[in-house]
């Protein structure tokens, strides 16, 4: 299916709307339709507002992304195509999500809790793990109602998304079509032409390099650059100042113990009755009160959740939710949990999705093994802290300096670093750690431009390595001279002659194949066709091949046609001796299945696509950040 992938990737690629069936992270979508109420409102759309400072950091995120890919390089970043594409994104997200809330698609805190519960990232030998979920929420600094609201919103939009995506369809006629073009084969063969055979006799002359040079001459420009200064401090350098004591190994034992106290887990079931339109609050309580009177007079709490509670994540399962810590679920639900003791039933309890009866079979608290059994653990652990600690004062120390000194030499001799040094840095400089996309910016921008040789502060540009940086001498960007440009421009042009060559020679061969024998233009231009058997498009040939193979015409009898592609430094001929028509019939039952649900998939996305820009063409939609580029 790959080859199938890439045939009708032109078309995948228009459809811009794919990103709604991937999910944002778990964190930070509601910052980008809300915002601080004295923030200033870049795009309203209907009612919905996407802030500026929201829109700035979605912008700011995406360039991070895309300098990650380029390795820092941001000459090769476009900022007014980031933002439009951001824009679009947001504004695309906002109307689904106005819409998906329109339509009524909205999920309870139960219910996302069941989902988060299900979620991979918080799974542990395949069950929920209470523990890492409370890591992610400490590690991303988010809230569990913002948690919460964030997955509801997302899983909206999917909702919404997903349901019109899976409306497409394709007929037979279709995949018959698609499968013919699937199925036909071609027998091919292939030869090499390396270009640098075609460069002995290419002589370029000084007008050719003078003409070149007066057409080109914006675009052989000197990129800026500068001479930098830097010292790197590793922390792996401090480790032999650290000696750890029997009080650090204690404190490192106390502090575990400490930990370790505040750690309770409850293994919890529950029952629940929803409050909703075909149930009201009166008619719900009125439920949980018999089904507590049930429970009361002896009926298994396990058998009883799994006969009438509501929730499905958990209904099936005698209303098991597993081990919880406390906070997993908000509000009266997490204080009734946490109360109980061990078998007790709750009273009914009133949550954002109905009624509970809640149930406690089990509660967990986490135990500390001796001291001397975890002795090496915890020596490593001081031993850590303590080189952190130790780092941390080092880098701070180090800032301190550069603010009061333009000697990059006292830095160095403060922490005995070695001062290293590189002239001509540009922006696609490619050599670490100057190539860092943190160090990118303290090389180049105003302050340097306008004279600035300050030492930067510190610049982390991993973990334990931080680096500081002085420029010396700033370069502004300026075109080329003749003389500077000249090797350059041979280089150029000798590539361009030896191509043409090639080409000229490989037009030939392609020609000769209409007229004569195989055999004969292979003797004759001293190549070797090499045959690499039948090909079709599903069977995984390198794209280029692939695609010159199958933009030929069908050769006459006796006879090949041909065609070639540039590859590197080699130019290749693609021929092809015959050709088998396809035949829907060869494609297998799990083949066509697959081309259906591609196809349909597709046409579904175009769907969505569509849906999206009627929505637009609907809404009012009112974008003050153009307004505010133009001032």
């Amino acid at each position: 299916m790959e080859a199938f992938r890439r045939l009708i990737r032109g078309w995948l690629g228009k459809v811009l709307l794919v990103i709604f069936l991937i999910p944002f992270a778990l964190v930070g979508i509601e910052g980008y339709f809300s915002g601080n109420s004295n923030d200033e409102t870049a795009i309203q759309v209907n009612k919905g507002k996407i802030s500026q400072t929201a829109l700035n950091t979605a912008i700011e995120n995406q360039r991070k992304q895309l300098l990650e890919q380029v390795q820092g390089d941001e000459s090769r970043l476009d900022d007014t195509v980031i933002k439009k594409s951001v824009t679009n994104n947001l504004v695309y997200r906002a109307l689904l999500l106005d819409q998906a809330k329109k339509l009524g698609f909205e999920l309870s805190d139960q219910q996302i809790g069941q989902l988060i519960r299900q979620e991979p990232s918080f799974q542990e030998n395949g069950k929920y793990s209470d523990a890492l979920f409370q890591a992610y929420l400490r590690n991303s600094g988010t809230s569990l109602s913002q948690l919460l609201n964030d997955v509801r919103e997302q899983v909206a939009i999917q909702q919404l998304a997903g349901g019109i995506n899976d409306t497409g369809l394709a007929s037979k006629l279709d995949i018959d079509r698609l499968a013919i073009l699937q199925t036909e084969k071609r027998n091919v063969h292939v030869a090499s032409l390396p270009l640098s055979g075609f460069a002995a006799d290419t002589q370029i002359s000084a007008k050719q390099v003078s003409d070149y040079y007066n057409k080109n001459k914006a675009q052989l420009g000197l990129p800026e650059s500068v001479d930098v200064d830097y010292v790197l401090l590793d922390n792996n350098t401090l480790a032999s100042q650290i000696q750890i004591t029997e009080a650090d190994i204690q404190a490192q034992y106390k502090a575990m113990q400490t930990k370790s106290a505040g750690t309770e887990e409850r293994h919890v079931q529950h029952i629940l009755i929803e409050v909703n339109d075909k149930t009201p609050e009166a008619a719900a309580k009125q439920q949980i009160e018999k089904i507590a009177a049930r429970i009361k007079a002896g009926e298994d709490f396990g058998k009883v959740a799994s006969e009438v509670s509501q929730d499905p994540g958990s209904a099936s399962s005698n209303g098991d939710l597993g081990f919880l810590s406390k906070g997993t679920f908000p509000g009266a639900f997490d204080d009734t949990a946490f109360s109980l003791p061990v078998n007790q039933v709750s009273a009914p309890v009133r949550s954002d999705a109905g009624y509970h009866l809640i149930k406690v079979s089990e509660i967990k608290k986490d135990t500390v093994a001796s001291l001397e059994s975890l002795r090496p653990q915890l020596t490593a652990q001081a031993q850590q802290t303590k080189l952190d600690e130790l780092y941390s004062e080092t880098v701070n120390s180090l800032n301190d300096m550069a603010v009061d000194t333009d000697n990059l030499q006292e830095l160095a001799k403060a922490q005995k670093l070695i001062i290293s040094s590189a002239k001509n840095v540009t922006k696609q400089y490619a050599a670490e750690p100057l190539s860092n996309a943190a160090v990118k910016p303290a090389l180049f921008n105003e302050d340097v431009v306008h004279g600035d040789r300050k030492i930067s502060t510190g610049i982390e540009i991993a973990p334990g390595k931080t680096i500081w940086v002085k420029v010396n001498n700033y370069h502004a960007p300026r075109p080329q001279t003749l003389a500077e440009a000249t090797p350059q421009i041979k280089q150029t042009l000798q590539a361009q002659a030896q191509r043409a060559k090639a080409e000229a020679k490989a037009k030939a061969i392609i020609e000769a194949l209409k007229k004569k024998t195989p055999a004969q233009v292979q003797q004759e231009n001293n190549i070797t066709l090499q045959s690499i058997g039948e090909i079709t498009r599903m069977s995984g040939a390198p794209l280029a091949l692939e695609r010159a193979a199958f933009a030929v015409a069908k050769p006459k009898d006796g006879q090949w046609s041909a065609g070639y592609y540039v590859q590197d430094d080699n130019l290749m001929i693609v021929a092809v001796s015959s050709v088998t028509a396809g035949d829907p019939a060869t494609v297998n039952p799990q083949q066509r299945q697959q081309l259906t649900t591609t196809m349909a998939t597709l046409r579904g996305q175009q769907e969505l696509a569509d849906y999206v820009q009627y929505l637009k063409s609907k809404a009012k939609i009112k974008d003050n950040s153009i307004a505010k580029d133009s001032k």
